[in-house]
């Protein structure tokens, strides 16, 4: 089944949860009832306020400089720009900081065709802490159809701000496109977190110093199933390749993650101390599988990069091109601080600047007895230890 089929079929069932719910009021805003006069309400917050569970609220086109929190008395609620764009959720021409929309423990949600800006473009007040849409504390949404990004560097230049954040929670982020942001595009974190992320535009991540900003994180207990998005250009300094998708720190999860039939240019994948949920039993493997990852001439960096204790991995049907290294496996020793047990097949990386294939230690000493299955990888330059790739 293609990937945009199968993510349409996620959000259909969400519609039709919500559909099934009982009869609605409707409620509009405008922030100068230019464009709806007999609109309730100039603001957003005073609208959710007033709103029963399985509400719905309508967003007129206009500048919205409002820090907005669905809380968990409001499942359900449908928060929607009227025109695809017209409404800006912003936090320009405001001193405080703060998250544009929060799901705080609503289920159901719904946060469609909304611009969620910080203030980046603001010469007087650069400053960001905060994300366009946090879903915490249970709750769970779908975030569609919406451009976000825009938030620069917190007061301490640290990376404080993301696209979107799901912090013990779910969401199915769709068709968004997220840029200019200074922590990640798309965070899933906490033990029983899950995400759909698919079909996004995930781009242009700050870069400062040595600072990577990446595209999609999952991590600390996360899950999730990111499938069909075109993820690019994160790096730290101009010479040197960023991370696009990030999964870390796997070992308290109850899912299954799945990495499939993404577009990621410039930045590659990293995986570290990711343990594959059911990889004893052999019956569920996560996957990096069918997508394209795309270098250039400046990157120092991996296309696929397997670390720390990382277990249980499906890594198949990659192609990778133009990376210093295609593909990677590396351990701290070689004892139990390395990659195991992952299977790597089917890829094709030939054509990195480097070294196509490698299993090492501490990024420099090819293993003498690989701890993993490499099957049928196509790749020949400076491949260590041989037959890896071939």
């Amino acid at each position: 089944m293609r990937m945009s089929t199968i993510l349409g079929l996620a959000a259909l069932a969400w519609c039709l949860s919500v559909t099934a719910a009982t009869a609605a009021t409707t409620r509009y805003v405008d922030d100068n009832r230019a464009q709806c006069p007999h609109a309730q309400f100039t603001k957003i917050q005073p609208a959710i306020d007033a709103s029963a569970p399985g509400d719905q609220v309508i967003v007129c086109d206009g500048q919205y400089g409002e820090f907005v929190t669905i809380p968990s008395t409001k499942s359900r609620l449908r928060l929607t720009s009227q025109n695809t764009g017209g409404a800006i959720i912003t936090t320009r021409g405001r001193t405080d900081q703060g998250t544009l929309v929060h799901v705080d423990g609503a289920k159901d949600v719904l946060v469609l065709k909304f611009q969620l800006l910080g203030k980046a473009a603001d010469p007087q007040n650069n400053f960001d802490e905060g994300d366009a849409v946090l879903v915490d504390h249970s709750g769970s949404a779908l975030i569609r159809d919406n451009t976000m990004g825009e938030f620069a560097f917190g007061d301490e230049g640290l990376p404080t701000s993301f696209g979107v954040l799901v912090d013990h929670a779910q969401a199915t982020i769709i068709r968004n496109t997220i840029s200019l942001f200074s922590g990640s595009g798309v965070q899933v974190q906490g033990q029983g977190a899950f995400a759909h992320v698919g079909l996004n535009t995930i781009s242009e991540g700050f870069k400062i110093d040595n600072t990577q900003f990446p595209g999609v994180v999952i991590g600390d207990g996360a899950s999730g199933f990111v499938a069909a998005n075109s993820i690019g250009l994160f790096f730290a300094l101009p010479e040197t390749g960023g991370q696009s998708i990030v999964l870390s720190g796997g070992d308290a999860r109850h899912g299954r993650t799945t990495i499939r039939s993404n577009e990621v240019t410039r930045g590659g994948i990293v995986v570290n101390d990711w343990y594959g949920f059911g990889n004893a039993a052999k019956t569920l493997r996560d996957t990096i599988k069918g997508n394209h990852f795309t270098g250039d001439a400046d990157d120092e960096f991996f296309g696929i990069l397997l670390t720390g204790h990382t277990t249980g991995m499906d890594v198949s049907n990659n192609t990778v091109r133009t990376y210093q290294t295609g593909l990677a496996v590396n351990g701290s020793d070689l004892g139990t601080n390395r990659p195991r047990n992952n299977f790597i097949g089917g890829n094709d990386v030939a054509g990195s600047r480097a070294q196509d294939c490698v299993e090492e230690t501490n990024f420099s000493t090819p293993v003498p007895t690989v701890a993993n299955t490499w099957f049928h990888n196509r790749g020949t330059l400076n491949v260590a230890p041989p037959g890896i790739c071939r």
